[in-house]
């Protein structure tokens, strides 16, 4: 397994720069629809993960003051 890693190790090293090139919004045309479209695809997985992670916090939420409104009543 070491071998196999080395050997692609040293084949990515030696890559010449050429064949290296950055994406579309580094190196080529920043007004390109591929790249528009990778950004468009970016901020809305961006928003998505946004959104869910604010639906959980909510939820957590909901369920501490339910947890202190029943421990109240309890008398715990």
């Amino acid at each position: 397994m070491n071998r196999i890693a080395a050997i692609l190790s040293a084949i990515a090293l030696l890559t010449p720069a050429r064949f290296a090139s950055a994406c579309g919004a580094c190196y080529g045309d920043p007004n390109s629809p591929l790249v528009r479209g990778a950004i468009a695809a970016v901020l809305f997985l961006i928003v998505a993960v946004v959104s869910v992670l604010g639906v959980i916090s909510r939820y957590a939420y909901k369920w501490k003051k339910r947890a202190e409104e029943l421990a109240a009543t309890e008398g715990l």
